[in-house]
């Protein structure tokens, strides 16, 4: 499935990919009639994630959505509530939970191992602001910013390490669009509740390698 008709050649050549298996986004609900075909995997950017897993969970596929699974909560219920509608099967791509070093941190914070956890620290590391200024990730309207596309990373490592949910978030990005417009550019804030207790959590999203660690008493 592509928005380029150019690469169709390319790619058939290269996987084996049979005329009758090749698509245009504007086509995708004629899937449902091709019974080759077991589920949709939508890597589209952020923005349009909703709009590709409902229409692909209409044509009753399955469906593999990479993270972050869309840009609200509405969205993603919407997602959800397709699949379920259909019958489909609706898989999210965040795989960080089952890779054995963060299985061993989330233990440290359920278990206490070095006592209650204090504050978080994470970050995801990429190569970069993209110098292309067309480049989705430039995009607010697109999932572009500091939070959609990498910081979902450090967040929800944040969020399954200590099994609590954020009430507050601020995020920053040089080069990049605000994620939500405020008074500030590139900048996103929340208040928190004044009845929730706040945990120290910096998370980063950057040029780097990637780090991830809980604090305690020991």
């Amino acid at each position: 499935m592509t928005g380029f008709p150019e690469k169709i050649p390319r790619w058939q050549r290269r996987y084996d990919i049979p005329g009758s298996n090749v698509y245009s986004y504007d086509a995708l609900p004629e899937i449902s009639n091709n019974a080759a075909l077991d589920e949709v995997y939508v890597v589209t950017p952020p923005g349009l994630h909703a709009r590709d897993a409902i229409k692909a969970a209409e044509a009753g596929k399955h469906v593999w959505c990479e993270k972050p699974m869309a840009m609200t909560a509405s969205e993603c219920r919407a997602v959800i509530d397709a699949a379920k509608k259909n019958g489909g099967q609706l898989t999210v791509g965040d795989r960080m939970q089952h890779e054995p070093n963060t299985q061993t941190i989330i233990r440290y914070g359920e278990d206490e191992t070095h006592g209650a956890v204090t504050s978080v620290a994470t970050a995801a590391g990429h190569d970069g602001t993209p110098p292309d200024p067309d480049d989705w990730r430039r995009d607010a309207e697109r999932g572009g910013g500091a939070l959609y596309d990498m910081g979902v990373y450090p967040i929800d490592a944040a969020r399954y390490a200590t099994g609590m949910e954020p009430v507050a978030v601020t995020a920053t990005g040089p080069g990049c669009p605000p994620t939500r417009p405020t008074s500030r550019p590139g900048r996103w804030t929340t208040t928190p509740e004044p009845s929730k207790t706040i945990m120290p959590l910096w998370s980063r999203a950057e040029r780097g390698s990637p780090t991830f660690g809980l604090f305690g008493p020991s």
